[in-house]
């Protein structure tokens, strides 16, 4: 008989994660059951097999918190072993855990993001999970050496990746738009979100030096990808007198292609897990430059996996060219990765190595060995002994006093679903000037010793989590409970 596997994923579409979670369902839908758990299903990128669930339908349906209706989704399906991936579905699969086991995926290393809250949840909830699985060698190292997770419950899987699919689409024309702006001249190109992590800017500034002492080389920079960052990153260009030599594209244009066709693929990320688009530049025969950043990088790109020391230098590797991670080449006080990417134009033969060493690489890429390891950890992962009871409210049974900070919706949600079993003394707000009488009182936090005997409820949504987290933290509150 069948065993019944969750899969448990915000989305099918956007990111890296998500693409990991549609092939594995895939790749495990001959030998079980598989049922994708998901946040939203309004479009499916990614393909995948087995039953689509939609949590939100559910949690809105029931008035249950996501890790309350997850439980309910393990029961109704009969799941014997639930994985997650991204931390909020991996804290969730575990303040969901029952007797069926529970793996958790990590995408990438967490201490390099600065997120006191995500670091204080991974220590607080990741212990509880059966098995980690971790998609690179330095998110492993993370876990191990700054959140102090046992190494035997640490298994590293790296991503699965389609060579064929990629190599086919890589074979298709560039669009006539790209076409022209290139013309006839070697580029670069960076693919990734416009967000802070990538550090497009380091690569701009750095380009720019290259250009600077290198004005006719005709060499051009194209940037794929959309985010929060691109009206700055727009201007940047434009500052910098770049206009005609860098270009950023949407996602929806030409990928493959591209990296077909560069003369590198050029990676600056302040950190990673294992970055997909260095396998596709591998299995597309395009050279790679990537900050030696925590983690990924170093291990596709020479072998290495000690985590333990950094590269001062620049570094020729077997496949590509590590750089430094250092704050002074985003100011241009450093040029590792001009040097680079200079290095990669101007020397046919290095190309060519990389090309070749690329290629031995994505020839051994075994996908049926990463397929078994991901059915090792089905089949041969121990189950804890563990007693969950909710390892979030279970914390609120011996606070003396408790309150939510937020008094908007998800703080009211909170109020109304926990105010049958205790007491909850107040709201606190950053300001109480536009907030009005409520069912409890309102209050700020300075009004009340936090310090001592109090614990401090979390309502607001995600994206404030850290300001109000780092607000608690200042005034000494050792007792912070999120519940979503």
């Amino acid at each position: 008989m069948k065993k019944n596997v969750a899969i448990i994923v915000s989305s099918l579409t956007g990111g890296g994660a998500e693409r990991v979670a549609g092939y594995l369902s895939v790749q495990l839908a001959e030998k079980y059951n598989i049922y994708l758990i998901v946040t939203s299903s309004e479009t499916i990128t990614y393909d995948y097999k087995g039953t689509l669930v939609n949590i939100r339908e559910y949690m809105e349906e029931e008035g249950l918190f996501y890790h309350e209706a997850l439980r309910g989704l393990k029961d109704k399906y009969s799941i014997d072993c639930a994985i997650s991936f991204l931390e909020p579905c991996n804290f969730a699969n575990i303040q969901s855990a029952g007797d069926e086991l529970v793996l958790i995926s990590e995408r990438c290393a967490q201490s390099p993001t600065c997120r006191p809250v995500m670091g204080h949840r991974v220590r607080e909830l990741y212990p509880y999970a059966d098995g980690v699985i971790s998609c690179a060698e330095g998110v492993r190292f993370d876990l191990i050496n700054n959140y102090g997770l046992k190494a035997d419950e640490v298994k590293t899987i790296y991503n699965f990746i389609d060579v064929k699919g990629i190599q086919t689409k890589a074979d298709t024309e560039l669009d006539g738009d790209i076409k022209k702006f290139l013309g006839n001249n070697k580029y670069f190109v960076a693919i990734g979100r416009l967000a802070p992590q990538k550090n497009h800017i380091r690569l701009i500034k750095q380009f720019k030096l290259l250009k600077d002492e290198n004005p006719d080389n005709g060499v051009k920079l194209i940037i794929k990808g959309s985010g929060e960052l691109e009206e700055e990153l727009q201007n940047l260009i434009t500052d910098l007198d770049l206009s005609k030599e860098v270009k950023i594209l949407s996602y929806s244009s030409s990928s493959f292609q591209l990296l077909k066709n560069a003369e590198a693929f050029v990676l600056a990320s302040r950190f990673e897990g294992l970055p997909n688009v260095v396998l596709e530049a591998f299995a597309v025969g395009c050279p790679v430059i990537a900050s030696d950043c925590l983690s990924g990088p170093r291990e596709l790109l020479d072998d290495d996996k000690d985590y333990s020391k950094k590269y001062l230098e620049n570094r020729i590797g077997k496949r590509g060219i590590l750089c430094p991670d250092v704050e002074t080449d985003n100011d241009g006080k450093t040029r590792f990765l001009a040097d680079a990417m200079e290095l990669v134009l101007n020397d046919d033969y290095l190309r060519s190595e990389f090309i070749t060493k690329e290629r031995e690489y994505i020839d051994n890429y075994n996908q049926d060995e990463l397929l078994n390891g991901w059915i090792n950890a089905i089949e041969a992962t121990p189950k804890k002994a563990r007693n969950m009871g909710d390892v979030d409210t279970k914390s609120l049974d011996y606070a003396e006093r408790i309150y939510i900070y937020g008094a908007g919706m998800v703080g009211h949600f909170f109020y109304e679903r926990l105010k049958g079993k205790y007491k909850i003394e107040a709201f606190i707000v950053s300001n109480k000037e536009d907030v009005k009488d409520d069912v409890i009182p309102i209050i700020t936090p300075e009004e009340r010793d936090l310090s001592q005997g109090a614990a401090v409820i979390v309502g607001v949504g995600y994206k404030y989590h850290e300001e109000i987290y780092n607000k608690l933290i200042s005034l000494n509150c050792k007792k912070i409970v999120f519940l979503n």
